[in-house]
């Protein structure tokens, strides 16, 4: 999935880029989901720290947070990523 079919996943209401409307900081991530629903009105969002990491990549690794509904990186999340068109990260674990 390219980055303009995963702006139009119906999980995704919106994207944020280099803030966050819930004062959430971006301290050595490239971004962020507001995945369930403790995040209330902006449950669906997803922020990025900045226009670099506005690309299919960050936003299908958000995206994926915001359909499984957590931060986890288990296999489930992995099949995820993998049915949005993207591949397993080396730099992640399953924690």
């Amino acid at each position: 999935m390219d980055l303009k079919a995963l702006l139009k996943h119906p999980e995704l209401k919106g994207v944020c880029v280099g803030w966050c409307p819930d004062g959430d900081q971006f301290e050595g991530i490239a971004g962020h989901a507001h995945q369930d629903a403790s995040h209330g009105k902006y449950r669906g969002l997803i922020c990025v720290a900045s226009g670099r990491h506005y690309n299919a990549t960050t936003i299908r690794h958000e995206l994926a947070h915001l359909i499984r509904g957590n931060r986890r990186h288990d296999d489930a999340y992995w099949s995820v990523v993998r049915e949005l068109g993207g591949r397993k990260e080396r730099n992640y674990t399953n924690a």
